[in-house]
């Protein structure tokens, strides 16, 4: 008798157990696929990574900071399509300067940067002509 509960007890750990880490593991491939978008500057497929990321673990710290980031990195694409190039600059040094663990975001947002900054002094000198 207490060999078939003990059976039963292990049998119940063993599907608690491979229910969590199957539930890690998709949480890991979103992040790695979020990384992988931001990465290829395909800023919307990062934030739908990054949702289901955190529907996989609410709350998640990392999660919810690279999707604040991938949305800022999309204002800092808009910015510089309305050529607000100081704007866009203000944005990707705030991204810069996230407390996130990847640096995935800060990168994007420092390639922006030197973009944004290429552009303005394009910009300058042709309205000094």
């Amino acid at each position: 008798m207490k060999f078939k509960k003990l059976l039963a007890l292990m049998m119940v750990c063993m599907l608690v157990f491979t229910t969590g880490c199957n539930k890690n593991k998709k949480y890991d491939e979103y992040m790695q696929s979020g990384e992988e978008a931001v990465k290829q500057e395909k800023f919307e497929d990062a934030l739908d990574y990054f949702d289901k990321a955190l529907e996989e673990k609410d709350d998640d710290k990392e999660a919810t900071s690279l999707y604040k980031q991938v949305e800022q990195l999309l204002q800092v694409q808009a910015k510089m399509k309305h050529k607000l190039y100081d704007e866009a600059i203000e944005l990707c040094e705030k991204i810069m300067d996230s407390d996130s663990q990847s640096s995935v975001c800060r990168d994007a947002a420092k390639k922006l940067k030197t973009e944004c900054e290429k552009l303005k002094k394009e910009q300058e000198s042709l309205s000094f002509r």
